[in-house]
């Protein structure tokens, strides 16, 4: 008899019901280490004050600052204090007993006084050019969240300000701006996407593309940018990646719902380790027996190499680089939802890459940072009619490549009362692009986009910024940014492009804070957009049309956070837009461009549009203590942008209201039940031209329907609400530990509103009926398609 294999899946239930008879086996103690520094100059702390909650037990740093204790596993906070100094706090000190626990405590001068006053929480700590719009989440939190399944990028969505899901695709919006307005780091290496399967021209995609097993943290920053980022009008999301363990060799194997991988890493040298991680997926698999229409297949890797060549000088080596393909299911099936999937939807490819290196050094009360780096995008697509490959039936061939070749230099400077720094960047920016397709807008004429291009720009920017403290209660901020580069004559001088800033913090009493910032940021157009060539032009046909996105932006924010990881925050904001894209075939902003699954962008456009953005958002939230956390947010946004007639209309990302509430709880037996649910309000969407999409020249062009852009936004989808739940349990044997995860999302079924979609009426062959009474056109209707399933997913951590 043949015997059927056990899937992944069942190996994993197997494998967490044999684990608990071995867990007597196990040692119960972990290593927490590492240093005590200034902030400024990386001086060490000697004898520092090293206090364990909830153990209520209390250590001296050696006389280098340095630490080491054993504990028992679990999860602690950590407070750092030193005379002079302010206090610090970190939450989520996760101590196992397969991999030290790492920290570097980082206290910042208390001026004017030697007694310890203040206590920061690490987890909510601002900065003088960003006192709000800060939203800090742990290695913890990316991993344990539910609902975001180990992904960096859905957990950027559980933030304030972040729509939790849209109705097209997974792009990331934040407070009211398009996709493209967004901007990723991985620490001071740029990456040029943040996930698998991302829209050329846009940000978001179904799958994270960095490893959280491989984080120490991260930031999302949605207003009161840093001088020295350019290019982001919406978000800057930046990736700290932890050091490998420098006691000896060690990784992890990893299995979950849709991939699997291996991390390693260990000491190189005396002074430095590595960190690697490889990832490959394999629910194309589980998705082909289930007859799913798109098969994606997707592959990750990311290297952390780290030197402290002293206390003063280190070194970083980042790279990261991603694979993904997808193709067509082809079955027996002649569903409707099948038939039109495959009837529009490319077979393509994606490839992607950054490398670069860092350099800081410290010096007394200064220290400056230079970093070199190159990041790469590859994306290729490819349509041919009903799906057959031949020369007459091609609809879509599209290839581009894009890549940016980073310089950075910033200095930053610490004298008494004093914060001041400058800086410059310098980038090459290059697109290489091959497209040919096929679109129709009247049933006469079928066009053509056929060009193929190559550009490359320089850009150049300087920027700086001084922080003056009164006393120890307002601190005032001034910045200056100004950038140009070599695309156009309106966009060559720098002294045209001046981004002015400044930033308030006012201690309202000890425990209120009162912050407020206003400043002007800039933004390039997509390359995308930039590179188009019209039929029969000798230079690119946006060249002299496109100029700097220009946003003025301000926020106010009253704040309470606590050492003991309470934080209450109410925070307004408002964005204006000017010279913002518009793109004339379609005669609608690039904000609500949206419908397209390969690029966003390659047709002519002009900086002749306007928008504005506003909004007010709530959060209170508790890091764990006593076994229990939970976070409150309520955002209201509106989104509004002008299209080619001028007239302001909401934006595709216009929900208006969304909100999240997450809570968990840590039982005594390691057994670790969490919870989110969320809100959103309805987006608006363009309804379909019915008369234009069923003429079967047009059909049998886009295979879907085309937008009336005459009506742009006018009607709007239903709210959604949605459930996700999550179980964790981790296992500790003698030097290596084993961790179990169930996560559920959309527990009680609910059935996301989607943008509805047209299609054809087919006969029992599948084949378009005929319209009753013109030939010419095809029989169409609308299907909404809302499916209302759960979405299960289970992983298995071995760590050692």
């Amino acid at each position: 008899m043949n015997s059927r294999p056990y899937s992944p899946i069942q190996w994993i239930l197997f494998g967490v019901v044999l684990l608990p008879s071995f867990y007597v086996f196990g040692q119960n103690t972990g290593v927490l280490y590492g240093l005590v520094v200034d902030k400024t100059n990386h001086d060490p702390l000697p004898h520092a004050v090293i206090r364990i909650a909830p153990l209520d037990t209390a250590v001296a740093a050696d006389s280098n600052g340095a630490f080491r204790l054993h504990l028992p596993v679990g999860l602690y906070t950590v407070e750092a204090s030193y005379l002079g100094y302010q206090s610090l706090v970190v939450h989520d000190v996760e101590v196992d007993n397969a991999l030290p626990y790492e920290l570097l405590l980082e206290l910042l001068p208390k001026e004017h006084t030697l007694e310890t006053v203040e206590v920061v929480a690490d987890a909510y700590r601002r900065t003088a050019q960003t006192p709000l719009a800060t939203h800090r989440m742990s290695a913890l939190e990316i991993r344990s969240t539910p609902g975001a399944v180990m992904d960096i990028s859905r957990m950027l969505k559980t933030q304030p300000g972040v729509v939790p899901v849209v109705s097209f695709g997974y792009f990331q919006i934040v407070r009211g701006g398009a996709a493209f307005e967004n901007s990723f780091w991985v620490e001071d290496i740029k990456i040029p996407t943040l996930t698998h399967f991302t829209v050329q021209g846009a940000s978001g995609g179904p799958q994270g593309a960095i490893n959280a097993l491989i984080m120490k943290g991260a930031r999302l920053i949605s207003g009161a940018f840093p001088v020295e980022y350019a290019n982001a009008l919406s978000s800057i999301t930046h990736i700290q990646l932890r050091k490998g363990r420098k006691d000896r060799l060690g990784g992890s194997v990893f299995v979950g719902a849709t991939d699997w991988g291996v991390t390693a890493e260990g000491p190189a040298t005396d002074r430095s380790s590595f960190l690697l991680s490889l990832r490959q997926s394999f629910a194309q698999y589980a998705l082909k027996a289930i007859g799913v229409p798109v098969l994606p297949t997707y592959y990750d890797a990311q290297y952390h190499h780290h030197f402290q060549l002293d206390p003063y000088n280190e070194v970083q080596i980042i790279a990261t680089a991603t694979y993904d393909r997808y193709r067509l299911g082809i079955y027996d099936d002649t569903s409707a939802t099948y038939l039109y999937n495959i009837g529009y939807i490319p077979e393509g490819k994606q490839a992607s890459y950054a490398v670069g290196i860092i350099y800081r050094h410290y010096l007394p009360k200064s220290s400056y940072t230079v970093s070199l780096s190159r990041n790469y995008f590859l994306n290729t697509a490819v349509k041919y009619r009903y799906n057959l490959v031949e020369p007459s039936n091609l609809l879509l061939d599209f290839h581009s490549r894009e890549g940016e070749n980073h310089f950075r230099f910033t200095y930053k400077a610490f004298p008494d009362n004093v914060e001041w720094g400058l800086g410059t960047q310098i980038y090459q920016q290059g697109l290489f692009t091959d497209n040919f397709r096929l679109f129709a807008r009247s049933a006469q004429h079928i066009d053509t986009i056929d060009y193929n291009t190559q550009l490359g720009i320089w850009h150049y920017g300087l920027y700086g910024y001084y922080t003056y403290r009164f006393g120890e209660k307002l601190h005032l901020t001034l910045g200056l940014r100004m950038q140009g580069n070599t695309y156009s004559d309106k966009t060559r001088n720098p002294l045209e492009h001046i981004s002015p800033k400044i930033a308030l913090s006012l201690p309202l009493s000890s425990i209120w804070t009162l912050n407020a910032t206003a400043g002007v940021y800039t933004q390039m157009p997509p390359p995308i957009m930039m590179g188009y060539r019209a039929k029969g032009s000798a230079d690119f046909t946006n060249r002299g049309r496109l100029d700097y996105i220009r946003s003025p932006q301000a926020g106010l924010a009253l704040e309470h956070h606590s050492a003991r990881g309470y934080r209450v925050r109410i925070e307004g904001f408002y964005k204006a837009y000017r010279n913002y894209p518009v793109l004339l075939r379609d005669g609608i902003s690039y904000a609500n461009a949206t419908a397209d699954y390969v690029a966003i962008g390659d047709q002519e456009a002009e900086s002749s549009g306007e928008g504005r953005a506003y909004g007010l958002e709530f959060e209170a939230k508790q890091k764990q203590r006593r076994n229990l956390f939970w976070s409150v947010n309520f955002s209201y946004v509106r989104s509004l942008f002008t299209n080619a007639d001028g007239r302001l209309v909401p934006s595709s990302w216009d929900h208006r209201y969304f909100c999240h509430i997450v809570a968990g709880w840590q039982a005594s037996s390691g057994w670790r039940y969490a919870m989110r649910w969320f809100y959103v309000g309805g987006a608006p969407y363009t309804p379909y031209d019915t008369l234009l999409s069923s003429y079967k020249t047009v059909w049998n062009v886009h295979f879907r329907g085309i937008p009336d852009y005459r009506r742009v936004n006018s009607r709007r989808l239903p709210a959604y609400h949605q459930l996700d739940v999550r179980i964790d349990r981790r296992w500790n044997f003698r030097k290596w530990s084993v961790s179990f995860y169930f996560d559920i999302q959309n527990v009680y079924r609910k059935a996301p509103p989607l943008i509805p979609y047209l299609t054809v009426r087919r006969d029992a062959s599948g084949n378009p009926l005929p319209h009753p009474t013109d030939p010419k056109r095809y029989r169409i209707y609308i299907i909404d398609d809302f499916t209302s399933r759960p979405l299960p997913s289970i992983g298995l951590i071995i760590s050692f």
